[in-house]
C-alpha cells in the first residue's frame, strides 16, 4: 500500500469527508433489513428454566436443581432486599409463637439452616441446630411467665420443635466406639455438651414456672399434659448430653489429642453431679410434699367442731385424704427408684476417680433412666397435689360459708408445694412447718 493512499485513509477517517444525513439513515436501515431476513427468530418470552436446562449440559442435573439454583435464588434474594431483609429478620429475633414476626424469624432459620445444610458441612449445621433449641426454649420461658391464655397450644408447638432440633444434634453425634467413624470435630462435641447443659437447666425452670402459674385452676389436666412435654423435652436434652459426653471420652481414649483427660473427666463428672443433683430433688421434694399435705389433712380434721359448713368441711377433707394417699405412694416409689439410682453414681463415681471413663459413662446411662422417672412421678404429684387448694374456692363460689381457717390451710399447702418447687428450705403449713 502506497504512501499517498494511507495518508488519504487517515483523512477519511479524521472527518475530511462527511457523508449526507440522508444516505446514513437509508444504509442503516438496509442493513437492519438484512440481519433481520438472515437471523432466525427469536422467542420474545424469556423462560428461567433454559437457564438450569443450559448448566445442566455442564453439570449434574441434581446438582443444578438441588443445589445451585436454590443457592441463587437465596442470593438474589439478599441483592434485592437485603436492606428491609435484614430488618425485619433483626425486629423478628425477640418475637414469640402468635406474635406476627414469628414466621419472619421462623423463615429466616430455615434459610438459614437450609444454606448452611449446603455450605457449611455437618458442625456447623450441628451447632445452629442446638442454637434454635436454645431459643426455643427461651420462648417457652417467655410464654410460661406471660400467663398467656393460648399458651398450652403454643408451649406444645415450641415443645415439638425444640425436641425436632434436639432430635437431629443428637443424630448427629453418632457415637462410635472408633473415634474415625465421628461425624463431629471434638469442637462441635464440646460445645453441644455445653450448650445441652444450659438448655436442660433452662427447661426445669420453665417446668417449675408452669407449675406456680397453675395456682388456683380448676382443671389442672393442661398443666399434666404440659409439665410431661416438657419433662420429655428436658429428658431428650439430657440424653443428648450424655451422649456428647461419650463422644468426648472417645475422642479423648483415641490419642487424637483434640479432647485432654482433664476435659473428658470434667464432662462425666458435670453429668454425674447434676444427676444426683436431680434425685435428691425428687427424692426430698417427694417427701415434703408428703408430709405438708398430711398435714393439712390433719388441720382440716381439727377443724370438724368449729362453725364450718359440715358439707364443706368434708368435701375438703375427702380430696385432701386422697391426695395424701397418692403422695404417700409416691414418695414410696421415689425411694426405691433414687435409692438404685445413688447405687449406679456411686459406681461410676469410682469408675470415673480410677480413670475408667468408659465404664463410668455406662453407668450413667443405666442411672439416667431411674432418675428420669423419679422425676415423672415427682412431678405429677406436685401438681395433683395442687388441686386441694381449687376445692376451697369452688366451695367458697357455691355460696356455702366457708371460715377463714379453710382457706389459710389450703392456700398455704399450695404455697408450700410452690416453695418446694422453687427450692425453698422451709414449707410452712397452718400452724406447722415442714422442713426440706
Amino acid at each position: 500500500m502506497s504512501k499517498d493512499l494511507v495518508r488519504q485513509l487517515k483523512n477519511l477517517k479524521h472527518g475530511e469527508i462527511n457523508p449526507r444525513q440522508e444516505w446514513q439513515e437509508n444504509s442503516r436501515a438496509l442493513l437492519l433489513s438484512q440481519i433481520k431476513n438472515t437471523v432466525a427468530p427469536v422467542e420474545e418470552k424469556f423462560h428461567s428454566k433454559n437457564i438450569w436446562t443450559a448448566m445442566s449440559v455442564f453439570v449434574p442435573r441434581s446438582l443444578v436443581y438441588n443445589v445451585l439454583r436454590p443457592a441463587l435464588v437465596f442470593l438474589l434474594v439478599l441483592t434485592i432486599g437485603s436492606s428491609s431483609w435484614i430488618a425485619t429478620v433483626e425486629a423478628s429475633y425477640d418475637s414469640l409463637p402468635g406474635d406476627w414476626l414469628y414466621p419472619a424469624k421462623r423463615v429466616a432459620e430455615k434459610t438459614q439452616m437450609a444454606v448452611t445444610s449446603m455450605v457449611g458441612g455437618k458442625n456447623a449445621e450441628t451447632k445452629l441446630h442446638v442454637e434454635f433449641a436454645k431459643r426455643r426454649a427461651s420462648e417457652v420461658k417467655k410464654i410460661v411467665r406471660a400467663g398467656d391464655p393460648q399458651k398450652q397450644t403454643k408451649i406444645s408447638a415450641t415443645v415439638s420443635d425444640l425436641k425436632k432440633e434436639m432430635t437431629s444434634v443428637s443424630d448427629k453425634l453418632g457415637v462410635s466406639s472408633q473415634p474415625s467413624d465421628q461425624n463431629l470435630a471434638a469442637e462441635t462435641v464440646k460445645e453441644v455438651k455445653q450448650q445441652t447443659e444450659q438448655i436442660g437447666a433452662l427447661l426445669k425452670e420453665v417446668k417449675n414456672d408452669l407449675v406456680i402459674a397453675s395456682v388456683g385452676a380448676i382443671d389442672t389436666t393442661s398443666t399434666k399434659e404440659l409439665s410431661k412435654e416438657l419433662n420429655d423435652a428436658k429428658n431428650l436434652t439430657k440424653a443428648t448430653e450424655v451422649r456428647a459426653t461419650e463422644a468426648m471420652v472417645v475422642e479423648h481414649l483415641s490419642g487424637s489429642g483434640e479432647v485432654s483427660k482433664e476435659e473428658a473427666s470434667a464432662a462425666v463428672k458435670s453429668v454425674i453431679t447434676s444427676m444426683v443433683a436431680d434425685a435428691v430433688e425428687s427424692k426430698e421434694s417427694v417427701t415434703v410434699i408428703k408430709d405438708v399435705v398430711e398435714t393439712a389433712k390433719q388441720e382440716i380434721k381439727e377443724l370438724s367442731g368449729t362453725a364450718v359448713a359440715a358439707s364443706t368441711t368434708k368435701e375438703l377433707a375427702d380430696k385432701i385424704t386422697d391426695v395424701s394417699d397418692k403422695t404417700k405412694t409416691a414418695a414410696e416409689q421415689v425411694q426405691t427408684i433414687t435409692s438404685d439410682v445413688d447405687k449406679k453414681v456411686g459406681e461410676a463415681t469410682t469408675l470415673l476417680n480410677s480413670g475408667e471413663l468408659t465404664g463410668a459413662v455406662n453407668k450413667i446411662k443405666e442411672a439416667e433412666e431411674g432418675k428420669q422417672q423419679a422425676e415423672k412421678i415427682t412431678d405429677e404429684i406436685i401438681v395433683t397435689a395442687k388441686e386441694v387448694l381449687p376445692v376451697a374456692k369452688v366451695a367458697t363460689e357455691s355460696g356455702v360459708t366457708v371460715v377463714s381457717p379453710v382457706i389459710a390451710i389450703t392456700t398455704s399447702a399450695v404455697e408450700a408445694v410452690n416453695k418446694v418447687v422453687t427450692g425453698t428450705a422451709a414449707a410452712t403449713v397452718g400452724t406447722s412447718t415442714v422442713k426440706k
